[in-house]
């Protein structure tokens, strides 16, 4: 029997960064209310109460940065870790698919955003449509919304970002701020692994149902030089 690791590379990843956010999610909080703690002991014993005013003030500015400023560029950090992991995967996907199809033309000659080459690539070379799978929507929206934080560190500009923004209002796992920026939860994190794992399995096998019907030796013959 022959395995097929890079399927197994691919969850396993993903694995991976499921429980990289568990952990994270966890932590943060006690990170937090350690930092906190550490600023309230500050305060000496019989300190007066203006004493007592500033170091509730300092204490209190720290809470207000963990929440409005750490946690949310945590949960930034993962979505970019998380869409790169995605990335990386299908192009590696795409390689292997030139390689063994013997197609003439690579993702470097196609335009578009990385998933949009991919996506063209596997529609029209391979004979994958990824396009029609239920998740590539959602995929869409995740790259859109790794590029708002990655180009705009999550600040949302509506002549700029209006598809986009106009999608957040409908989802209640991610939303907008009143100074119009990004903030997306746990939720959001977790529902795009779910997405990103179902799509790859309906990759994997479409690739297997299409390795059945051409037969071995069709991948062979094949060797296109158009799109």
């Amino acid at each position: 029997m022959q395995i097929a690791w890079r399927h197994i590379e691919t969850f396993h990843a993903l694995s991976a960064l499921r429980l990289y956010l568990k952990v994270m999610e966890e932590q943060m909080p006690k990170i937090q209310a350690m930092e906190v703690q550490k600023v309230l002991a500050e305060c000496p014993p019989g300190a007066d109460e203006e004493d007592w005013q500033l170091t509730s003030s300092e204490a209190g500015h720290l809470e207000r940065m963990f929440e409005e400023d750490l946690v949310p560029t945590m949960r930034y950090s993962f979505v970019v870790f998380l869409h790169t992991a995605f990335e990386t995967r299908l192009r590696v996907f795409c390689r292997i698919q030139q390689k063994e199809q013997n197609i003439q033309i690579g993702l470097s000659d196609l335009q578009g955003s990385p998933i949009a080459q991919a996506k063209k690539f596997l529609t029209k070379l391979v004979g994958l449509n990824v396009g029609k799978y239920g998740e590539w929507d959602d995929l869409c929206v995740f790259q859109d919304v790794r590029d708002c934080i990655v180009h705009c560190y999550g600040y949302m500009n509506p002549e700029r970002h209006g598809k986009l923004m106009k999608r957040l209002s409908t989802m209640k796992d991610a939303e907008i701020t009143r100074e119009n920026r990004l903030a997306v939860s746990p939720e959001f994190c977790k529902r795009h692994l779910s997405v990103i794992q179902k799509f790859f399995k309906r990759l994997y096998a479409a690739e297997h149902d299409l390795l059945n019907r051409d037969g071995p030796q069709a991948t062979e013959t094949k060797a296109r030089t158009k799109t």
